[in-house]
């Protein structure tokens, strides 16, 4: 089961599809989103399940799903109640080894009965992309010949003889699609393990959200704050999986500035004094000067 399904906008753009009725329409939809679905696009869907899910009646029901065979939207098997959306894997392609095997496991699933094996192995062939190989070689597919023309009653005799057996290379074909996965992608996802803060100088992206988050602090001193704190720290106490979300975590958190806490910046404190000594002594202004806050009296 899958937590969403994908519909295109341009779904909604096909003439085939605007010509069809309703309940044609919705059960198009419901198909491509149904709780029931997963990425392979090829499950088992009860009519009960449907005609719940949808409140149609069995007659309104069946002839929806008339309307989008005729089209050849889905195929149905009447003997074990799967179906199978011939352009799922156009629209919702395989993205990784991972997919790969968990689709092959799907694959097992569906019965050996079913009338749809044949339009699964071709959608496979036509959307799978490069995974498309290691799919049709799993044991519920592999009763094909090599030109595509129907089951091959010799199969079993030809691989005890030495013929290539399309499994036996398929666990080493996943391994390789995961090594020749993009590194772009690998690069983007975040690191599960974490790593020690290495950086020496304050990144100006890092800078910048300081600024404008806590203009009150001084980012050079915060940054030499937060680097010598997390060098410091021993064994995976000092490892962190995303350095920059810890760094906006401390901005956000550091406590303002002693002078901003007294309620303003030194000259302005030493006015207050300067005020507050003319008026105990009755005089417009103290015989002294004022420093760092402290009244200095001169002889």
């Amino acid at each position: 089961m899958r937590d969403y399904g994908r519909i295109h906008t341009r779904f909604w753009e096909q003439p085939e599809i605007t010509a069809l009725s309703v309940e044609a329409r919705l059960l198009a939809v419901y198909l491509l989103s149904s709780p029931h679905s997963n990425l392979l696009g090829c499950y088992r869907l009860p009519k009960g399940y449907v005609a719940d899910d949808l409140r149609l009646d069995e007659a309104a029901l069946e002839r929806a799903f008339a309307d989008l065979e005729g089209l050849g939207l889905v195929h149905r098997c009447a003997v074990t109640g799967w179906l199978l959306l011939p352009n799922h894997l156009k629209y919702n392609p395989i993205d990784n080894g991972n997919q790969a095997k968990a689709a092959l496991k799907l694959i097992a699933k569906v019965p050996p009965t079913a009338t749809l094996l044949a339009a699964l192995r071709a959608a496979i062939r036509a959307h799978a992309g490069r995974y498309a190989d290691t799919l049709l070689g799993a044991a519920r597919l592999a009763t094909e010949t090599a030109d595509g023309t129907g089951p091959d009653k010799g199969s079993a005799k030809g691989s005890a003889k030495g013929s290539p057996d399309p499994r036996a290379n398929q666990e080493q074909e996943q391994q390789q699609d995961q090594q020749q996965e993009p590194e772009r992608s690998r690069a983007a996802r975040p690191n599960a393990r974490g790593a020690r803060l290495t950086l020496t100088r304050l990144p100006p992206a890092w800078r910048a959200f300081a600024e404008q988050t806590r203009p009150d602090l001084d980012p050079e001193h915060t940054w030499a704050q937060f680097r010598d704190y997390w060098v410091a720290k021993p064994g995976r106490e000092g490892v962190k999986a995303d350095w920059l979300a810890t760094w906006r975590n401390w901005v956000r958190r550091e406590a303002p500035p002693a002078t901003a806490r007294r309620g303003g910046s030194g000259t302005a404190l030493a006015a207050r004094n300067r005020a507050a000594v003319a008026t105990w002594l009755g005089a417009a202004e103290p015989d002294g000067a004022v420093i760092d806050g402290a009244c200095h009296h001169e002889g």
